[in-house]
This record gives C-alpha cells, sequence and structure tokens, in this order.
C-alpha cells in the first residue's frame, strides 16, 4: 500500500474529485479542469503524518505543489503532468514556482513527456541529443528513480 500516490492524466472534472477518494487516503490534492482533460493529484495515506501547508496549484491541471511536513520532514511534493511536445518556457515557469526548495526536500513525481536520459529512455536511440525542456530539470539533483533503480524501465499503476 502506497503511503503517498502521484496521479497524472486523471481526466476529472472539478465536480468529480471525490471519485479519487478510498478507504486509505488521508488527503487529496488535485489540479484539473472542468472539463475530462489533464489533471493530476497527490492522494496522502491516513497512516502517514503529513500538514499540508504552501499548495500551488495550476489552472490549467497541469501540476500541483504542496509543501510542509511529511513525518516530522520538511518537504515539497511535486507532481507534474507536462506538455506533449518540448516546451522549454513551461518547464521553466513550473520548476520556478515550486516552493522551499531552500529548506524542504523535494519529492517529485511526474510524466515529463520528455526523454530525459536517452540511453534510458528509448529501446533504440534516434539521437544523442536531450530536448531543451530535459536541459531545465539538471538543476535538480537525484531526479530520476532510475539513480536508485536501473533494472525498471517502465512503472504504471492502475486504481
Amino acid at each position: 500500500k502506497a503511503d503517498v500516490a502521484m496521479l497524472q492524466e486523471t481526466h476529472l472534472k472539478l465536480a468529480d474529485q471525490t471519485r479519487l477518494r478510498k478507504g486509505w487516503m488521508g488527503q487529496e490534492f488535485h489540479s484539473g479542469l472542468d472539463s475530462k482533460t489533464r489533471g493530476v493529484a497527490i492522494l496522502v495515506s491516513k497512516r502517514v503524518a503529513f500538514e499540508a501547508g504552501n499548495i500551488v496549484a495550476d489552472k490549467g491541471g497541469r501540476y500541483i505543489m504542496v509543501s510542509r511536513k511529511l513525518q516530522g520532514t520538511r518537504v515539497v511534493l511535486v507532481n507534474a503532468y507536462a506538455l506533449n511536445w518540448d516546451d522549454v518556457e513551461f518547464m521553466r515557469r513550473m520548476l520556478g514556482k515550486i516552493p522551499d526548495l531552500d529548506s524542504h526536500n523535494l519529492i517529485m513525481g511526474a510524466d515529463f513527456n520528455t526523454v530525459i536520459g536517452p540511453v534510458l529512455d528509448r529501446s533504440k536511440s534516434r539521437s544523442g541529443k536531450r530536448p531543451a525542456a530535459a536541459k531545465e530539470l539538471r538543476g535538480l539533483h537525484n531526479l530520476s528513480w532510475r539513480i536508485f533503480c536501473r533494472c525498471l524501465f517502465e512503472v504504471t499503476i492502475f486504481i
């Protein structure tokens, strides 16, 4: 069972966000539109001590950011769903809005819709060139789970 789950492409209208509620869940943070497109959510288990503080939600349903304390540790939870093309400006704006990076640990889940590492992200390398939007991620240390687990190439969770 997950303590924190991050969902992208929820495709829920604002009125339908309650459909994410499950018995294990304590808190839910969602960014979406009033249409069945886009949408991201962060779900926090009721077993976990989480104090929500600063919340930044994209009106376009592309990201949600919540900072405060998780089990007594200062964290920023970020969940993002990037555009389907190499959009450097979106990536800069989104990364620039992450609150409390100077004093909190960053925990990020995302579908960046880009190739972060051409060798790991493509079965056949078309080009060793990294997209411009992916280059914006360079400032974030330990960005990828692949640093810790190079054996996995794809993770999909259905609720």
